[in-house]
């Protein structure tokens, strides 16, 4: 800007009167002086050369980020037996959430001019704190839209859009604040478990689930964000109460961390399952959790079978929640198998069902329409393992019938049933009779020394396609024969080593 005067000798200084709309007046007093000389005199403001820049006129947005956060512990009584330990949550401020500020208007800021609908910026929560003070953004007056497109990890992602005005509450106001809160919710967890009654359906057993209390533990010190906000290792962190259909369906808030489940109370008549189950709560975790035996797996990718033949599935493959299986009060004898080739070999894949009938009369039929045998929900079917052993874990006294559904690859899903009667006080506790259907027997069980270690291990041979005996046919009748005197020698052996670990 050029500007001629004519000024008496003496000192004066330039002070910005006005300037254009939206920017900020600059109230520097420019300061020179005119010399007595009579003469033309140039001068230079500001003295250093540099322009006058005018700031533009903007609002300051603040956006705070809030939700709930682990920041106490609160002991209850539960049923007055449980000291629970409740991790207690309060809104505090949350870094890691991601808003986008858009431009609702054509805006111009600096050289860039934005259009309508155009991202700005993107700004990251803190913890307002000063250390990790709020996220905020200096815009010119004009009014923008928010949007949340990332939630901190453990919390529920805000949808809803909010469109926030700046603008200055009076004429010549030239600093606007404007503060704008998100709120976001946590998410809550479900751990997938499902209690059975062994040999019960849902529908029968489902007056007794009531009686049932899991407890949620800690399986390591989890700390949250006060120095009050702990969880000790083994520290009960709140109860389980299954639903009539035996499904978990509690929804609760938990801090990140590594957890196990334990039964406390079960119906009367059965016995409290003493196992541990494991899951972990990731910092994104939300809804439902995978349960496991092995701590090492819980909140890993892995599955955890692991070729044990333990894990059932539901019809069609698909995976269910953890089954936690009570049984009745008493004894209970180990079954397991290995299936093989004619060498010996294990197989894998094969799928078994097992069918029980808790009746106390003769058994002459093989599971299926009009039987007196039902699937035992929870434990069947279940899958040989890679060394092709098949576990049902420990049985209770009863009556059984074991199908074989489907057979390992390239072998022969034999026909027919065995017959299954399991007590642990008989001389024989296992006793397996192979039952025809169709006029075809399947192979006996087998029993076989293992090499290197006490005791026996059953085996089931499979054919390969196209080589299954017939009904009658060769090798049908000494593999019936011989393998019910094997089994009978192993129920001899089981009881001798029965004894001899019993005190004196």
């Amino acid at each position: 800007m050029d500007a001629s005067f004519r000024l008496p000798e003496g000192e004066y200084y330039v002070k910005e009167l006005a300037t254009a709309e939206g920017y900020r007046l600059d109230d520097t007093e420019y300061k020179f002086q005119v010399a007595y000389g009579n003469e033309k005199a140039e001068i230079t403001l500001p003295g250093n050369g540099e322009p006058v820049i005018n700031e533009r006129k903007d609002g300051m947005l603040v956006v705070h980020k809030r939700g709930a956060a682990f920041a106490n512990v609160e002991t209850v009584s539960a049923f007055g037996k449980w000291a629970v330990n409740m991790p207690v949550f309060t809104e505090m401020g949350i870094a890691g959430a991601e808003i986008e500020v858009y431009a609702t208007e054509e805006t111009r800021i600096g050289d860039k001019v934005y259009q309508a609908g155009e991202l700005i910026d993107t700004l990251i929560s803190g913890e307002d704190t000063e250390e990790n003070p709020s996220a905020s953004i200096s815009l010119p007056f004009g009014t923008y839209l928010l949007k949340e497109v990332k939630a901190p990890e453990g919390y529920i992602l805000e949808e809803k859009e909010i469109e926030v005005v700046l603008q200055p509450e009076e004429p010549g106001q030239e600093v606007v604040l404007e503060e704008y809160s998100f709120i976001n919710r946590k998410a809550t967890v479900t751990p997938e478990l499902h209690k059975k009654f062994f040999g019960l359906t849902d529908e029968e057993a489902a007056s007794l689930y009531a009686q049932v209390v899991f407890g949620v533990y800690a399986a390591e010190d989890i700390r949250g964000n006060t120095d009050s906000a702990v969880l000790r290792e083994n520290m009960l962190v709140y109860l389980i109460q299954p639903g009539e259909d035996g499904e978990n369906h509690s929804e609760d808030y938990l801090p990140a961390g590594k957890y196990y489940i334990k039964e406390l109370a079960t119906a009367e008549g059965y016995a409290v399952d003493e196992k541990r189950y494991y899951f972990t709560v990731e910092p994104d975790s939300r809804g439902l959790l995978a349960v496991t035996e092995k701590p090492e797996v819980a909140g890993s990718d892995e599955t955890e079978t692991g070729g044990t033949g333990s894990e059932g599935l539901e019809e069609g493959g698909t995976a269910q929640g953890k089954v936690i299986l009570n049984y009745p009060e008493g004894n209970r004898i180990p079954f397991s198998f290995r299936k093989v080739d004619a060498h010996g070999r294990g197989l894998p894949g094969a799928v078994f069902r097992l069918y029980l009938c808790m009746e106390e009369h003769e058994h002459i039929q093989i599971a299926g329409e009009g039987s007196c045998f039902k699937e035992i929900e929870g434990l069947s079917p279940v899958t040989g393992g890679e060394d092709g052993m098949v576990y049902f874990g420990e049985l209770p006294q009863g009556s059984y019938q074991l199908e074989e559904v489907q057979a390992p690859e390239g072998y022969e899903c034999p026909k027919g049933q065995w017959y299954i009667r399991i007590d642990p006080e008989a001389e024989s506790p296992i006793t397996i009779q192979a039952r025809e259907k169709d006029g075809e027997v399947p192979p006996a069980f087998m029993t076989v020394e293992q090499n290197g270690q006490s005791g026996w291990e059953y085996r089931l041979l499979n054919y390969k396609k196209q080589e299954l005996p017939m009904a009658g046919g060769t090798g049908t009748i000494p593999y019936v024969g011989g393998g019910g005197v094997l089994l009978s020698m192993a129920g001899l052996l089981w009881k001798k080593r029965r004894k001899e670990d019993e005190p004196e």
